[in-house]
């Protein structure tokens, strides 16, 4: 159920920026931008917060940081722009991060329906989000199967008071 609803969230997270009109433009937080998104048939909310990458490589214009809540559920989404493959068995993609100067943390994040984007959800989310709320910046590099790449550095200047605006509090 928890795998489903997560890779439902990443197609959500991937195919809706491109829609966002529905909710106006997006307002700016300093390096966060909040989008906000209701579903004009069920009245869902489906509002997000996101930072682009400082400096993405020239092949991956589109990497981002997101952000959104899903029936009270906080999800983080790292959006690599670019194909990676996953375990068949595990549908994961080992991520590693970095706040500011802080402690390098390994994890496992669930791989997006699309392949171009890692996934997570509930207390891991809670406790991402939390560390991301004290500090200026994060650097996240997500390693798919075949030991391929992306590293990204994310400004998270005015995240805090952006995710203000989501419907569950953060």
């Amino acid at each position: 159920m928890m795998r489903q609803l997560l890779l439902g969230l990443v197609f959500l997270l991937t195919t809706t920026p491109a829609v966002y009109a529905q909710g106006g433009p997006p307002r700016k937080f300093n390096s966060a931008y909040y989008v906000a998104n209701i579903d004009k048939l069920t009245g869902e909310d489906r509002s997000f917060v996101y930072i682009a990458a400082n400096e993405p490589e020239r092949n991956r214009k589109n990497a981002s940081l997101m952000f959104t809540c899903r029936n009270g559920v906080p999800f983080v989404s790292y959006l690599f722009d670019t194909f990676y493959a996953a375990s068949l068995q595990s549908e994961a993609v080992r991520v590693m991060y970095r706040f500011d100067k802080g402690e390098l943390v390994r994890s496992r994040w669930y791989m997006g329906g699309s392949h171009i984007a890692a996934v997570i959800g509930g207390n891991p989310a809670r406790t991402f989000i939390k560390q991301a709320k004290m500090a200026t910046e994060v650097v996240i590099r997500a390693i798919d199967i075949d030991g391929e790449e992306s590293t990204d550095t994310f400004n998270l200047m005015g995240l805090t008071r952006a995710l203000q605006e989501l419907p569950c509090s953060l």
